[in-house]
């Protein structure tokens, strides 16, 4: 009789010190998988930045990433997310960034994001003529689902910026949606597809969507409440 039994393996993170010693993107050792176990405040110390993670999780379901200003070309928090994020809260973070595109505290994901918090999240691009631009700039498919938004500006403000969204600027080859609240959001866009969610998604499945307090201003073309 044989049994086949999934385990995830994972390093423990348990505060700022050792979230900075995850390898940024062009080191070894990319796209591990990380658990979050205390709370990871950023108040008075740098943070690493365009990390390549594999999937991201809390110990219990309620651990912070907080206190967070990112400044500079090119420049996210996590640059590529392989498989997911889960539990997690990311509280009071600012990203004023320039470049080509995928402009958010993720710049690309591949996978999940699924009962996850955020809140006081600022995103300012610096470039014209970019796009894909929020808390996740692109996505490739995947699962949203127990998200909470709440107090989130993107300003795109430059000129012809397009598929800006508070959560994802674009996602592509369809998605799940579920369960997701937003609340106190801003959203600006000067070029095409800007939603209070999403800027843009395909042969996506949407389902039990709260909306409150949302202001969309997009210049162009596809503008609305939720993408």
């Amino acid at each position: 009789i044989y049994s086949r039994i999934n385990v995830m393996l994972c390093k423990d993170i348990p505060d700022y010190n050792a979230w900075n010693k995850i390898p940024s993107r062009g080191k070894e050792h990319e796209y591990e998988n990380y658990r979050i176990t205390g709370e990871i405040d950023f108040k008075t110390a740098q943070t690493a930045t365009n990390l390549k993670i594999g999937r991201l999780i809390s110990d219990n379901g309620e651990r912070s990433i907080k206190n967070i200003t990112i400044k500079g070309p090119d420049m996210h928090l996590i640059s590529r997310l392989n498989s997911g994020i889960q539990g997690l809260n990311f509280d009071n973070i600012s990203v004023t960034s320039s470049g080509v595109g995928c402009i958010g505290i993720i710049g690309v994901s591949n996978g999940t994001v699924i009962n996850c918090d955020f809140s006081n999240i600022e995103i300012i691009p610096q470039s014209n003529n970019t796009d894909e631009i929020g808390i996740i700039g692109h996505s490739n498919g995947g699962t949203f689902r127990k998200i909470t938004l709440n107090d989130i500006s993107i300003n795109a403000n430059k000129s012809s910026l397009d598929y800006v969204g508070s959560l994802l600027g674009k996602v592509q080859d369809g998605s799940n949606f579920d369960d997701i609240q937003a609340k106190n959001i801003n959203i600006m866009g000067t070029g095409s597809y800007v939603g209070g969610i999403v800027g843009a998604t395909e042969m996506s499945n949407v389902n039990n969507i709260k909306l409150a307090d949302i202001v969309v201003d997009g210049r162009t073309n596809y503008t609305g409440g939720f993408g």
